[in-house]
């Protein structure tokens, strides 16, 4: 309850950055990494991970030797997430900006990126411009897995076209309503 009360407060703080009013739901969060083989998972990056909750199914299904970096902008999130993750040796909470992904690899001496999660809202041009590259780089050297999730399929089709993203699946059962796209 607590987590949901602060997502709305950030959601009317920042509508553009927290882009729904509630935190995704269990359900989104196992069919966002549904059939994704984390026996061959080591380097994990999520992307705007709010309060977690897609974070909490991560953890469960990746393997105890396995990295995750958290990246988040938000302030609440990030003290949230650094109490609740700081005693993990193998979890880091990361104040920045996704599109920053390398040097945040190279701050935690990541030597890849096995899997990107994305929550991250439909970004300004430029921070967009950026992040897609650095995803497509990703993916190129060494065959990153991408998932993302958008409440807003038709302009997240056409403003991220060039990715190659698939639709995976449709979650209705979401408040509100989301589509994951994914590549791998």
């Amino acid at each position: 309850m607590k987590d949901n009360i602060l997502f709305a407060k950030n959601f009317f703080k920042n509508p553009s950055r927290n882009a729904s009013l509630v935190p995704s739901s269990n359900t989104l969060s196992k069919k966002l990494i549904n059939g994704i083989d984390f026996d061959n998972i080591n380097y994990i990056m999520e992307l705007g991970p709010g309060t977690g909750v897609i974070t909490q199914e991560i953890i469960k299904n990746m393997k105890t030797d396995s990295k995750l970096i958290l990246v988040e902008l938000e302030n609440s999130y990030v003290d949230m997430l650094f109490n609740r993750y700081s005693s993990y040796s193998n979890i880091f909470v990361e104040k920045n900006t996704a599109e920053n992904m390398f040097d945040i690899l190279s701050k935690y001496e990541f030597p890849k990126l096995d899997i990107i999660i994305s929550s991250l809202p439909i970004l300004p041009e430029k921070n967009r411009t950026k992040l897609v590259n650095n995803i497509l780089k990703a993916d190129s050297q060494w065959g990153s897995v991408y998932r993302t999730i958008t409440y807003m399929p038709f302009i997240f089709k056409k403003v991220y076209k060039n990715m190659g993203l698939e639709l995976k699946e449709r979650v209705i059962s979401n408040f509100p309503p989301v589509w994951i796209r994914g590549k791998n």
